[in-house]
């Protein structure tokens, strides 16, 4: 049995028991377990925690980071927070970043920042290298005009690029999961 040991208030990590099972390679039947004298029943005094088969394998907050340029990453929402965990445990990512509000491409529109840089193990991939703008829907319909603007900016920046450096190196694309970076890139 496979456990996630949530505390109250929002300090919780989705995806702790999602990241401990990749890690370890294991299947997951999920009880998620809310009630305090529980969770204290563990000897579990800060959480998230992960319980694998009755005995803790995380407790203490959130797991360091693996892959990422940094330990920890804060993300904007849900998909990039689930996006963040499938990339810091995909075997074929060397490193990635969450771009900084810093990081931008200059547009006509306004300067925009894409949310991910990518670097692939080389062999292994078609594109090394990959910018990545994570939305909860794909339909540029959706989007208010000023973004899918910018974003159509950010193609061509990255098409230009790449006609004048390198050729199909970089790649920028929107996505809404891991799975659709994968089909992207094999």
């Amino acid at each position: 049995m496979f456990s996630e040991l949530k505390g109250g208030g929002k300090m919780g990590w989705p995806g702790a028991y999602e990241a401990v099972a990749k890690e370890k390679g294991i299947e997951i039947d999920l009880e998620k377990i809310e009630d305090l004298p529980a969770i204290m029943g563990y000897g579990v005094m800060s959480t998230p925690g992960v319980v694998i088969d009755g005995q803790v394998v995380h407790a203490r907050g959130v797991p360091k980071l693996q892959r990422h340029i940094y330990d920890y990453v804060i993300t904007d929402s849900d998909v990039e927070r689930k996006f963040d965990t499938e990339l810091d445990t995909a075997k074929e990512v060397v490193v990635y970043a969450k771009l900084p509000k810093g990081f931008f491409i200059p547009a006509p529109v306004g300067d925009y920042n894409p949310d991910w840089a990518i670097a692939f193990k080389e062999g292994s991939v078609k594109h090394v290298y990959f910018v990545a703008e994570t939305k909860g829907s794909m339909s540029l319909m959706e989007l208010r005009p000023l973004e899918a603007t910018k974003i159509e900016c950010a193609r061509k920046f990255f098409r230009k690029i790449n006609q004048r450096y390198a050729p199909e190196n970089v790649k920028y694309d929107v996505l809404n999961s891991f799975g659709k970076l994968m089909e992207l890139i094999k």
